[in-house]
């Protein structure tokens, strides 16, 4: 027993070096995957807005403090005309697109000869649409193109719908996840992890969402306008790396006191503190688990542990504004409550129109939360993975006077040379690529 305990330290150090090998090893593995590669992110300069995340304490009863929130109130909506949006027919030319998983790339349409493949979330541009045989014509590399099946590629909403939705992905600079006004150390107006590309220089966001399911969401778009209201989603795709830290920092809070007030200032009303079990000392305070548990519900009725239709694509997190002055409707609870609050039973009359529009289109609410509507079948019939990459605006993007190189934080170079694995390219002042 000495002996091995002389030998331990080196034994433990020995098997973290080991497990780093493995680790190293797999991501070699993983990048000599043969076929059509995107520009990685390293290739070029991009500034990046660093961040902080703080993880909470799980030993500690109390919360660490939230930082400020720092979101923009949402403007009135004065630059569409209500006519306008229920006339749009959308076409996914020059939208930004990402595949849900590793695509063969074909030649032609009729998909008999394959070129190589593109990996699941790289980044890519619609150049043209066989709308009959489901494939997205796009730029491989330089003055290379193929088609890639549209079935299972997110698009970029505010690219392809333009202002049929409004957007507000909060999980991208302050999130809005909490437990019924309790913020949630580590996860309540913070960047959520995943989502540090999601929100642009500009303002704008990136809303990924699969593109089969757009039909039906572009359908409950118009029959909530002619009922006044324009849809606001708050999150659509969102990697299974998210998922996880999302889940986990929630969990981590359970058994801890809720805090002496809610993050918003807005008092609320609250269950009585729970009997104690035989054996257990009853105690005078609640905790998160109290409001997440109420009424027989657990966070694993609000979250996923591990895989969620979120990182499928399919599924929205979403409400209703009023069309004309951009003010978000009021449901029982504000979107992302992780309380038994949040569930269709207490449905008000703002939450229940929003049910009734969306289920009327085929997106199908989940009784544990008001905001949440999927496109079950699309994922019955398409069976798309749960992705787990996080995704970026970087990459070649076009429109009708050319091609031009943006970066992840949405800006676009101009009067440069750009440097890729793939080429040397000369981009000119109007951004666009020469020759």
């Amino acid at each position: 027993m000495n002996n091995f305990r002389k030998y331990l330290p080196a034994l433990i150090l020995f098997g973290i070096a080991a497990f780093a090998l493995l680790v190293a090893a797999g991501f070699l593995a993983r990048s000599a995957t043969p076929g059509i590669v995107p520009v990685p992110s390293s290739a070029v300069s991009v500034t990046e807005v660093p961040f902080s995340t703080p993880e909470p304490d799980p030993s500690s009863p109390e919360a660490p403090p939230i930082p400020e929130l720092s979101s923009e109130p949402i403007p009135e909506n004065t630059s569409f005309s209500v006519e306008s949006l229920l006339a749009l027919e959308p076409s996914p030319l020059y939208s930004t697109i990402w595949p849900v998983k590793d695509l063969p790339v074909y030649t032609d349409t009729d998909r008999t000869l394959e070129s190589g493949t593109v990996p699941a979330g790289g980044m890519y541009c619609v150049l043209g649409e066989d709308r009959d045989a489901a494939l997205f014509r796009i730029r491989l590399q330089a003055d290379v193109y193929g088609y890639i099946d549209s079935s299972y590629c997110l698009i970029n909403l505010p690219e392809y719908i333009a202002e049929l939705c409004s957007y507000d992905i909060t999980n991208s600079y302050s999130s809005l996840f909490a437990v019924h006004e309790y913020a949630i150390p580590g996860l309540t107006r913070n960047v959520v992890t995943g989502y540090e590309n999601i929100r642009l220089a500009d303002g704008s966001f990136l809303v990924p969402f699969l593109y089969p399911c757009t039909e039906k969401l572009i359908a409950a778009a118009k029959q909530a306008l002619e009922a006044g209201y324009r849809i606001r989603i708050y999150d659509a795709y969102r990697p299974r790396t998210a998922t996880r830290a999302i889940y986990s920092t929630a969990m981590q809070i359970m058994p801890c006191a809720l805090p002496t007030e809610t993050y918003s200032g807005v008092a609320v009303s609250l269950p009585p503190v729970p009997e104690a079990e035989p054996g257990e000392i009853q105690r005078t305070w609640l905790i998160y688990q109290d409001l997440i548990e109420l009424w027989g519900w657990d966070l694993g009725s609000f979250l996923a542990p591990g895989a969620s239709r979120h990182n499928m694509g399919v599924a929205l997190d979403m409400t209703f504004e009023d069309a004309v002055t951009g003010t978000a409707v009021t449901a029982q609870t504000n979107i992302h409550d992780l309380s038994a609050y949040s569930t269709i039973r207490s449905n008000n009359d703002a939450s229940a129109l929003i049910y009734r529009i969306m289920e009327a289109n085929g997106l199908k609410n989940i009784v544990s939360e008001w905001w949440h509507f999927q496109d079950n079948a699309a994922m019955n019939t398409l069976k798309p993975p749960y992705c787990e990459c996080e995704l970026s605006a970087q990459g070649w993007i076009a429109d009708g006077n050319g091609e031009r190189y943006r970066n992840a934080d949405g800006t676009l170079l101009a009067d440069c040379v750009l440097v890729t694995p793939e080429g040397t390219f000369t981009i000119d002042g109007n951004g666009y690529r020469a020759g």
